[in-house]
């Protein structure tokens, strides 16, 4: 679902709340209300029309009374007959009804207003004083109405208003209650003065001090206190409003035997004899001189929070008359209590809202919104003040493995943890960011020279190569840093942020790990990089790969025992494009399954056809570290293949780089030795090269170790390297595994290995990798030099 702007401009949201607040509580009347509801909504959330009907008739038909939007239909004043109309459900259920608008619905208003172009409205249930006078109703053109933080926030609305209505309500019955005892003017003066200030009331003290100095001014009263039920009614806690402190503030009254009880389990306002002695806070009172006292419960939502009381000395007061003025009280003060509830329930969703749409909620830190915004501050700042800054784009290394092998909660958990790292490195005046992803962003507002910030980038690599601890897991994770300057590499924020970001891409291009300044020759670079990964999503669709195949050697026979199928790839645009370039970006781009499962497929159809006259050829085929993340899919995917052409597993070796020695252990075990169980041989491809690790050698079920070409070359000309050779093909005798030299093109090269007993090679002295089709005529040659010469 898209995220709704339900705030037009954030940063004033409160002062529009603010002024929408007032609104309201300023109101005079009903029509007043409803404007000022109708008026300020559609500021807070998408609002095309805003309506408030009133039920009339004993509730037969609907009056419009108050509209703000469209109105060329269903206009302020007119009625509308209640069976015939969409607002009849939302009275029926007394609940939201959200409906989507069609052209041909059979309800008169869904029809008018499909007219105008509406396709969604919600209507939500105004309950006055136990009753429903109507429904508040809001319709779009568009269709996020229904994302619950709107919904929410209109029914939070609508409370709002009823709850002010309900207060116009009693404010007309106090009006009433003038005109009808005159002779109490100035009670009730003082009860519309209350009524006005509870209006303008925005906390609870505010509340409680308004209504104990209307008690002192109307009743003739020594003390004024609230009491609040404690959990499960065991208990009231007493808040003393004014007057002596007969019972101390904050004393915690037990229910049985209290009059406060008696109060609760009735619900009715009741006024008190205090010389009567039957409860217990009645005889503390007593004692010390009061003769009558009155509690009446205080609501919200038809719920008592809590009990107004009031105590006096005097016996000559009107105990029913002024029952009836603390019962207006007691409803102004419920009213108020739970308007401001409401009013701050909102106030927090509309800040959450607000903080959503500028922080990153896994992190906390600022989003791309709330960077783009501080950097185009920044820049002003930068460019009256001469001022350099910069942007370091960070994409943390390998993250989408952690996410693919230990799952998104791991992932999430890291997140948090590297924000944190960040967090600690940079000084409240440094900006850092989540844009989205693993990718985080830094800037640098003030900066004297490109070393400082040079320094800063590899404070940062230092922090992200040290192992983090989350869950149990100990995480290497290491990050890409690019970085452009202002005014160097551009002068706006989506500049400097694009430039950075190539720059990043350039650093993983140089082994990741490391940071890169942003270089105008990046550009072209990029722009290449994006058209090999366009060109290669639709490269197998086109027909544009292709295969060769470089044989593998045994030195005891000369014969070729396997061929290694090597992908090459050619565009009509591109040209030519080497393994080195595009193997990564297939990884990267996740597209390298898909090209795997084209090699392995072409392979094993060559192989076939090629076993018919050698049945123990088999051939080899690369694949990814990344694809070992899933043991099932990985296997079905390689058996299914191999069923598909009717060929045995010993027909297939699997190459691998020692890469795979960095996925989880246990998983990487797990699927060796599911291969390994259905015969399949697991190769470790250019061993030496990468995490060269003796422990992974024993505890896992390989078959073949390749000596990667670099070692070769160097072979007779570095006794350290010659070592290397040597302990490596002693290695591989040791663990019962076969060894493959790779990239052998000297004869001198090849009789140190036959001397070292190497028993299989591969390279330019045998044969260039060739097409398919060549391989027959290679298969009848004995490619051994050093057996020919003999």
């Amino acid at each position: 679902m898209t995220e709704p702007a339900l705030i037009k401009g954030n940063t004033s949201s409160a002062k529009v709340w603010g002024q929408f607040i007032l609104a309201i509580a300023t109101a005079q009347s009903e029509l007043a209300l409803c404007h000022a509801v109708a008026d300020y909504l559609p500021q807070f959330i998408p609002a095309d029309r805003v309506s408030v009907t009133r039920l009339i008739s004993d509730g037969k038909a609907f009056e419009v009374f108050v509209v703000n939007g469209e109105k060329q239909v269903l206009a302020e004043g007119e009625q509308l007959p209640f069976d015939q109309v969409n607002l009849q459900a939302v009275i029926k259920t007394q609940r939201p009804h959200l409906t989507q608008i069609h052209p041909d619905s059979p309800y008169l208003d869904l029809a008018e207003l499909a007219k105008q172009g509406i396709v969604m409205t919600i209507s939500v249930p105004l309950n006055v004083l136990g009753q429903t006078i109507g429904s508040l109703n809001v319709a779009a053109k568009t269709m996020l109405l229904d994302h619950p933080d709107i919904i929410e926030l209109i029914e939070q609305i609508a409370t709002l208003l009823a709850m002010n209505l309900e207060r116009q309500s009693l404010y007309d019955q106090t009006q009433f209650a003038m005109e009808r005892y005159r002779s109490y003017t100035d009670q009730l003066r003082i009860l519309n003065e209350i009524g006005c200030q509870l209006s303008a009331a925005v906390t609870k003290a505010e509340v409680f001090d308004t209504i104990s100095q209307a008690i002192s001014q109307v009743i003739n009263v020594d003390r004024v206190s609230y009491a609040v039920p404690m959990d499960d009614v065991q208990g009231f806690q007493i808040f003393r409003f004014s007057g002596n402190n007969y019972i101390p503030t904050d004393i915690v009254i037990p229910a049985a035997g209290s009059g406060l009880e008696h109060t609760y389990q009735t619900g009715r306002p009741t006024f008190f004899d205090l010389s009567d002695q039957r409860y217990s806070e009645h005889r503390i009172l007593a004692s010390f001189g009061l003769k009558v006292g009155w509690s009446v419960p205080v609501r919200i939502s038809n719920q008592i929070i809590g009990i107004l009381n009031a105590a006096s000395s005097r016996t000559d007061l009107d105990g029913q008359e002024q029952l009836d003025l603390l019962t207006t009280l007691g409803g102004l003060m419920g009213a108020t209590l739970e308007r401001i509830a409401v009013q701050d329930e909102a106030a927090m969703i509309l800040k959450e809202i607000a903080y959503q749409a500028r922080y990153d909620t896994l992190t906390n830190l600022p989003n791309r919104a709330l960077f783009y915004q501080q950097l185009e501050d920044a820049l002003a700042a930068g460019q009256s003040n001469d001022q350099q800054l910069a942007v370091l784009f960070i994409d943390l290394d390998r993250f989408k493995h952690i996410n693919d092998t230990l799952g998104h909660t791991i992932g999430d958990k890291l997140l948090c943890a590297i924000a944190k790292q960040l967090q600690q490195i940079f000084p409240s005046s440094d900006t850092v960011a989540r844009l989205g992803g693993d990718e985080f962003v830094v800037l640098l507002p003030q900066i004297n020279h490109p070393q400082a910030v040079a320094q800063t980038a590899q404070t940062i690599l230092t922090a992200l190569e040290t192992p983090l601890q989350v869950d149990g897991h100990s995480i290497f994770l290491g990050g890409s840093i690019g970085i452009s300057l202002f005014p160097a590499h551009g002068t706006t924020p989506g500049t400097l942020m694009k430039h950075a970001d190539i720059a990043m891409y350039h650093a993983k291009e140089q082994g990741r790990n490391n940071y890169q300044f942003y270089d105008a020759k990046l550009s072209t670079r990029l722009q290449r990089r994006i058209a090999i990964e366009h060109a290669l999503r639709d490269a197998i669709a086109n027909d544009e790969l292709s295969l060769v195949f470089h044989p593998q050697i045994c030195l005891t026979s000369g014969n070729i025992e396997g061929l290694e199928a090597l992908v090459r790839w050619k565009n009509s645009a591109l040209g030519s494009i080497h393994p080195d370039q595009f193997i990564p970006i297939a990884e990267e781009s996740g597209l390298i399954e898909a090209l795997s499962d084209w090699v392995l497929d072409q392979s094993l159809d060559t192989i076939k056809r090629l076993r018919r006259s050698h049945p123990e050829l088999y051939v080899a085929v690369n694949f990814s570290a990344q694809e070992f993340s899933s043991v099932t899919s990985f296997l079905n995917r390689v058996i299914t293949t191999l069923r598909k052409h009717q060929l045995p597993a010993s027909a297939l070796e699997l190459e691998i780089t020692e890469s795979v020695f960095l996925q989880a252990e246990a998983t990487t075990k797990q699927l060796m030795q599911a291969l390994k169980a259905e015969g399949i041989r697991i190769a470790i491809d250019d061993f030496g090269t990468g995490f060269s690790s003796l422990s992974y050698l024993v505890n896992l079920p390989l078959d073949i170790l390749k000596i990667d070409r670099s070692f070769i070359h160097r072979l007779g000309h570095d006794p350290r390297n010659d070592g290397i050779v040597r302990g490596t093909i002693e290695i591989a005798k040791s663990l019962g595994m076969a060894c493959v030299a790779e990239g052998v093109e000297t004869l001198e090269q090849l009789s140190q290995l036959q001397q070292l007993g190497c028993q299989c090679c591969q390279g330019f002295l045998f044969s260039k990798p060739v097409p398919a089709s060549e391989l027959d005529a290679l298969l009848q040659q004995d490619l051994n030099p050093l057996m020919t010469t003999s």
